[in-house]
């Protein structure tokens, strides 16, 4: 939840350092810290140990929160979501302000879903390690993003959030940016394992 903070916090903190459009309304942080974060975080508690954990040496009970990168990670993490963010909404430009400021709302809002499956495993590839086999995690993410789907295609909460339809290759740069976000912290784990 803290990387996906920072991530929104970025997004606002660059678009205001260049005089940019609004990339997202208050209604979408509420929402997204609301909907988007809710269901994956408590799913996340669920979650099984890796199964090297009793390898691992005791932590030390005087060891701060964000010892051993783990504070690095977190705000690395935050500036890949916020970048992809930046991204769509610069892309979205192109066709108008409302459509730019949909694409920011939702390459944020799934990329936070995707994001929750990253951080299941501190160094193991997520990709390769059975991906979808916290239940719980999977049932939270689909909930979160059929809510997500009722906001996009319903008429009334398109008012309400003041964002558009969008067109299938305006969907496709969402998708991009959102898998972006999988892809650059495998490659930061890859890196990460390699140079430990």
């Amino acid at each position: 939840m803290l990387s996906c903070n920072i991530g929104e916090i970025l997004t606002l903190f660059i678009a205001t350092l260049f005089n940019w459009a609004e990339p997202l309304l208050p209604i979408h942080i509420l929402w997204v810290n609301l909907v988007t974060d809710t269901f994956p975080a408590l799913a996340l508690g669920m979650e099984m140990p890796e199964s090297n954990v009793m390898n691992e040496p005791p932590r030390d009970p005087d060891e701060g929160f964000f010892s051993k990168g783990l504070g690095f990670r977190i705000i690395l993490q935050g500036i890949f979501i916020g970048i992809a963010t930046l991204v769509a909404f610069k892309y979205g430009e192109k066709y108008n302000e409302e459509i730019a400021r949909t694409m920011a709302f939702y390459t944020l809002s799934l990329s936070q879903l995707v994001h929750a499956f990253n951080v299941r495993y501190y160094s193991k590839s997520v990709v390769f390690n059975n991906m979808f086999s916290n239940k719980y995690l999977n049932y939270g993410v689909l909930v979160s993003l059929l809510i997500q789907m009722v906001v996009f295609v319903t008429p009334f909460t398109r008012r309400i959030f003041k964002i558009e339809l969008l067109n299938l290759e305006q969907v496709i740069v969402v998708a991009i940016c959102t898998i972006s976000i999988l892809i650059a912290v495998e490659i930061a784990k890859l890196f990460r394992k390699k140079h430990s």
